[in-house]
């Protein structure tokens, strides 16, 4: 029986040396599907990799938070994603307008102030504001 530490150590990394062989052993063996060819498609050779352009979908090309962790089948992806695409003109349309009611409002409550309340909230907020590197606006609103 093992009862020294390094013995114990040896026989746990050997344990582990065994199962990640068998792990990566068990991933080679698996068949791999053949990549289909299209007939019009020029044939790849091995000086001229291919660049892969990073895949940029709509926002309505995503699922809700939390969605993609109840087991969406592909076909229930695509009727939300069908659905989110409906309703996206709408909400951009929506936000854009609450965006102009908020600059609105705000500039009301603005005109409620002194000149030197304005001047003191503008340094507030001048000085709450993260600093941007590079930024060369100078706007204190």
């Amino acid at each position: 029986m093992l009862r020294s530490r390094p013995n114990i150590t040896t026989f746990s990394l050997a344990c582990a040396v065994v199962l990640v062989a068998a792990t990566s052993r068990a991933q080679d063996d698996e068949p791999k599907p053949p990549t289909p060819v299209s007939p019009t498609a020029p044939a790849a050779t091995d000086a001229q990799p291919s660049p892969i352009a990073p895949k940029t979908y709509p926002p309505y090309r995503r699922v809700p938070s939390n969605f993609g962790k109840v087991g969406l089948s592909n076909q229930q992806r695509e009727d939300i994603y069908i659905i989110r695409s409906r309703y996206q003109s709408e909400i951009t349309e929506l936000k854009a307008r609450i965006e102009e009611l908020s600059r609105k409002e705000m500039d009301e409550c603005e005109t409620i102030l002194t000149e030197a309340q304005r001047k003191l909230l503008n340094q507030i907020r001048a000085a709450s504001r993260p600093t941007l590197i590079g930024s060369g606006s100078n706007n204190d609103n």
